[in-house]
Order: C-alpha cells, then structure tokens, then sequence
C-alpha cells in the first residue's frame, strides 16, 4: 500500500532550529527505512513553507504511523493512503490493454 505523508510546521517548530531534531528525524526515518517495515518511495522539502513530503510503501498504516510517532509534536503530519494510477489502472485494465494493442497476455 502507497502512503502520502504531509508534513508541516511553523518556523518556530523547524528541526533546523532546534538541535539535534533533524538528525533525530533522519535516524528515525532511516531506521524504519532500513527495518524493512516500510519503503521511502520519494522524500521531498519546501523549506520556505516549512512542508515535508513523502511517498512511503508499507503493508500495515501502524508502520508508517509509528515511523513518525517520535515528531508527532513537531508539527501536523497527514498519513493519506493513495494509489499509483498507472499501477491501478494497468492492473484494472490489463487484459483490455492487452487485446487493444493485439497482445496476448
């Protein structure tokens, strides 16, 4: 399963203001990736709005949850789990693709 986790904070509350909490948010974030329980798909930085986004794969939404459990504080984290669209849709429609281009499967 696919997850897109938004993360946001004030200035006030940016890990590069406060010591020690962007290496804590890199070793946690590496450990899960690293444990196996979840997957870092892409990691992405606005750093003028001070948002964090991710794509994560994981079977189980509690993996992704407890990946971020130690910056819950830090700010608003959004876990929304999505789709790939062509993923979704090449599996939806595989044998209708298929037999339109004169392929077998």
């Amino acid at each position: 399963m696919l997850y897109q986790v938004i993360h946001q904070h004030t200035p006030e509350q940016c890990p590069a203001n406060h010591e020690g909490r962007t290496e804590a948010m890199n070793n946690a974030i590496n450990e899960a990736h690293e444990s196996g329980a979840v997957k870092i798909l892409s990691w992405l930085h606005n750093s003028p709005s001070h948002r964090i986004f991710f794509v994560i794969e994981a079977h189980k939404y509690e993996d992704v949850q407890i990946m971020f459990d130690s910056m819950r504080l830090w700010g608003a984290w959004e876990i929304i789990p999505v789709l790939d669209p062509n993923a979704s849709r090449s599996v939806r429609h595989e044998g209708k693709v298929m037999k339109g281009l004169g392929l077998k499967k």
